[in-house]
């Protein structure tokens, strides 16, 4: 196995800090090959996933993991429903087209030569959540930009009591049916990872203007009320994904014409995900361990989550 070099960080207390390094030799351990599984699962799309395999670090990271021999079984309420077929290297899909109900569990079971077999934990896909009310009239003064047009966006809600539930929220602006880089942010209170009411993540990367913000919530400070929860949007921003190359002369920021809001309902793995993919990054590398990534993959690796989304559009 080959041997990394790391580097520790001192920090001497003098009028301003002042680094310093040490190398060591340390080889990284290895726990074996096993099957990795990934998968989403959501009423509106045709079940699919993802099978791949561990890797040394030492490996070259780039070359393609997936494992396209694999039998991969799925169930549903403990049933066996059908065998998922491999479409392309590494993803594996439903050959009925079949999508998952709301209310329902499923699980699979993956065997693989070379591999020890594995079946991930049973999986509930949520029952649908609706935003009761919303407003998007109060005009207010953005927290990061003074000088963007900002409004307070509330979503109302009602909570089920009869279980635990978890949610999830993304506001994203647009222009033109381009996604805008914007500010938005939770008016309510500061949304920290050790906070069990709620914290704030990080979902699918916009080409040039970085994350969408995913607002998770969990029920365990509003079981069974109804809740409101008040963003603030700045309805003014740069155009993504690709307008510049067809509008090469464009310069400036523009009005957003549209907010999309989705409001996820999720389970309780596809939270833990989410919360666990908050790592440190940067500065913080140097005092902070590194998250260990949710699995809920018995004799593997990897995540089997579900959710349900309801979508809000608001044109301006």
């Amino acid at each position: 196995m080959k041997r990394f070099s790391f580097y520790i960080l001192c920090l001497v207390m003098l009028p301003t800090f002042v680094s310093c390094s040490k190398e060591l030799d340390y080889e990284l351990p290895y726990l074996g090959d096993k099957l990795v599984i990934n998968g989403i699962l959501t009423p509106s799309q045709v079940i699919s996933l993802r099978v791949s395999k561990t890797a040394p670090v030492s490996s070259n990271l780039s070359d393609n993991l997936g494992i396209d021999n694999a039998m991969v079984a799925l169930y549903e309420g403990g049933v066996f429903l059908e065998n998922l077929i491999s479409v392309d290297t590494g993803t594996y899909i439903s050959p009925s087209a079949y999508k998952p109900v709301a209310g329902k569990s499923y699980f699979v079971r993956v065997s693989a030569a070379g591999f020890p077999d594995v079946e991930t934990m049973p999986e509930k896909v949520p029952l649908p959540v609706t935003i009761d009310k919303y407003d998007f009239q109060e005009a207010i003064k953005s927290r990061l930009n003074e000088y963007n047009p900002t409004r307070k966006l509330m979503l109302a809600f009602t909570d089920d009591p009869a279980q635990e539930d978890y949610y999830s929220i993304e506001v994203q602006g647009y222009y033109q049916g381009y996604r805008v880089a914007h500010n938005v942010y939770y008016l309510d209170k500061p949304m920290d990872a050790d906070d069990p009411c709620g914290f704030l993540s990080s979902g699918g990367n916009l080409r040039s203007g970085g994350s969408i913000l995913q607002y998770n919530l969990t029920d365990i400070c509003f079981n069974g009320n109804t809740y409101r929860v008040n963003f603030g949007v700045e309805t003014r921003g740069f155009p993504q994904d690709g307008y510049l190359e067809k509008y090469p002369d464009f310069c400036c920021d523009v009005d957003i014409d549209l907010i999309t809001v989705k409001m996820k309902k999720v389970s309780k793995n596809y939270s833990e995900y989410l919360k666990t993919g908050n790592q440190p990054e940067g500065f913080f590398l140097a005092f902070m361990e590194p998250n260990v990534m949710h699995s809920n993959v018995k004799g593997g690796l990897g995540l089997l989550a579900a959710y349900n989304e309801y979508k809000l559009n608001i044109n301006l």
